[in-house]
């Protein structure tokens, strides 16, 4: 089957129906980033005119800018790597979308969300039928959830293809087989012979195991990244191995009732910090400008149940109250079902809403903002370091650079200061990150003004997440979910990436060999400096 096709189709560009509200701080703070200007680059595009967002803010087209990364390997400096050739970048360029200010927010009415954020629509007025799945153009959650599907057989492969393989256009039509297409893009798939039960997380599990005949019991992390990959199933692997000691639902299944509006933000690799901040964040704004017209008791938020999700849901202005942490043997059923999506994640407008969040302060003026190097009148103790910045013998110091080193090293087992970040797992793992301190602390000393503070991202609140990386001069660390952090950084400040250097390693779209990836983008949209430390010792997965 045209799979390509099929991809393509589901990552198609749709008409916005919110539009994501740019606060006033972010405004501003976009205004020093991009200092009015962008300089031209390699993967420059540019643009020009003004756009409005629910604020009212205005704000200035402007060229959209991927300078190539700044990398090195064995100590020497590289203007493109070896193996690169240098048309990566126009390759990354082509998968973004360069509309800034726009979120897509697809609703369904009476409509349920079972694993994976997956949207199911019963048969209308208690008909007979087939449950179908809604599939959303513009989401990465719906490719997510149809692969997944075909993967373990729940959705027909022949008829999934010839679905979503054939395009469509702007007229709505019903196929043969009984889906349908509507005028906005959204395909409804047949699901004949499934039920809800069928739905649930620990079902998907068991599919899974039975796929891979790992038994009753058998451990889904001890599955290979080709493993998956081969069977479709790689996209929903984190989400899985979250939910594979789960006992089956049986009695316990059920479906939950909401009367209001239920905002979906399950859906798209919901496990991943990455992935949450920079595209559901976003959306939880989005939906707080669209649901005014509903009292707050009848707008909830279903998400996963982690505490730092909840900490951004709050932070977004919904109440703890408001928040729904999912259930695996449960469905959950609303009036309106809100899922959404952000075209372009890593654009400095969606960012600097994020940031705003938690560093409410951090965009008074435009000093704070300032590199430490080019302003040597605010040294880091003005800016109010965090206790991690000290002495040996826990004496605060005034130093004149703060460096942060993000700490990701496997020590065994499952606790969190040891693997709980899977990746670390399979491949990103630094086993030598003390050896990387004391080489950091060797080069940036102390008695020459460096404070220096290790830091595991995941054992810390949202709050103190964002305060470490703001106060950091120099943030080093693997590439991985703890980066994403960066958007709280202040323009002028220096990442250090240790990229995954393997031949032919790359995330999505980005070639990590040539020191690509989210982070890289996210940075030279932030105004940050980003250097990539090639390792061929590290791989992605």
């Amino acid at each position: 089957y045209d799979w390509v096709a099929v991809a393509g189709y589901l990552w198609a560009a749709m008409p916005s129906v919110g539009v994501a509200a740019l606060t006033t701080a972010a405004a501003a703070a976009l205004a020093v980033v991009n200092d009015g200007n962008v300089a031209p680059g390699v993967g420059s595009i540019g643009g020009s005119g003004t756009s409005s967002t629910a604020f009212s803010v205005p704000l200035q087209r402007r060229g959209y800018n991927l300078p190539w990364p700044q990398s090195w390997q064995s100590g020497a400096r590289m203007a493109v790597p070896p193996g690169c050739e240098g048309a990566e970048l126009q390759h990354a360029m082509q998968f973004l979308n360069h509309t800034f200010d726009d979120v897509e927010l697809h609703v369904s009415r009476d409509a349920l969300i079972g694993f994976l954020g997956a949207v199911l629509e019963p048969p209308p007025f208690g008909r007979e039928g087939a449950l179908r799945l809604v599939v959303l153009p513009g989401l990465p959650g719906s490719l997510q959830i149809a692969l997944t599907l075909l993967g373990l057989g729940l959705l027909d492969a022949e008829h999934a293809a010839a679905s979503l393989g054939g395009g469509g256009g702007a007229t709505s039509h019903t196929t043969t087989s009984g889906s349908s297409r509507g005028e906005d893009g959204v395909v409804r798939l047949p699901l004949p012979g499934r039920s809800l039960e069928d739905f649930v997380a620990p079902h998907f599990v068991s599919l899974a195991r039975l796929h891979f005949g790992l038994g009753r019991w058998g451990d889904l992390s001890a599955l290979s990244h080709s493993e998956l990959e081969g069977h479709m199933l790689w996209q929903s692997a984190d989400e899985l191995r979250r939910f594979q000691h789960h006992e089956a639902c049986g009695d316990n299944f059920g479906v939950i009732e909401h009367r209001g509006a239920l905002v979906n933000v399950l859906h798209g690799y919901a496990t991943n910090y990455y992935h949450f901040i920079t595209e559901q964040v976003p959306i939880l704004l989005a939906v707080q400008g669209e649901l005014t017209w509903l009292p707050q008791e009848r707008v909830v938020v279903l998400y996963l149940g982690q505490p730092w999700q909840a900490e951004y849901a709050r932070l977004a202005g919904f109440d703890g109250s408001q928040l729904l942490d999912y259930n695996p043997c449960k469905l959950y059923r609303a009036d309106f079902v809100y899922t959404g999506a952000v075209p372009d994640s890593k654009a400095a407008e969606m960012l600097l809403q994020t940031r705003a969040l938690a560093l409410p302060s951090g965009f008074g003026t435009v000093p704070s903002f300032a590199p430490l190097k080019s302003n040597s009148d605010v040294p880091s103790s003005q800016r109010g370091l965090p206790p991690c910045y000290e002495q040996d013998d826990g004496t605060p110091i005034q130093p004149r650079s703060a460096v942060l080193l993000l700490s990701r090293q496997c020590t065994g087992g499952v606790s969190a200061t040891a693997c709980s970040d899977g990746p670390v797992e399979r491949g990103r793992n630094l086993d030598n990150f003390d050896e990387v301190v004391e080489a950091v602390r060797h080069a940036l000393p102390l008695k020459q003004g460096f404070a220096h503070c290790t830091f595991r991202a995941e054992e810390h609140a949202v709050a103190a997440q964002a305060s470490h990386f703001e106060a950091a001069d120099v943030v080093i660390g693997i590439i991985g979910a703890g980066l994403a952090n960066l958007l709280f950084m202040r323009p002028g400040s220096i990442v250090v990436a240790l990229h995954p250097a393997r031949p032919r390693v790359s995330f999505s779209v980005y070639s990590s060999r040539c020191g690509q990836s989210y982070f890289w983008h996210m940075a030279a949209q932030l105004g940050l400096r980003f250097w990539a430390l090639l390792c061929p010792e590290l791989s992605v997965f």
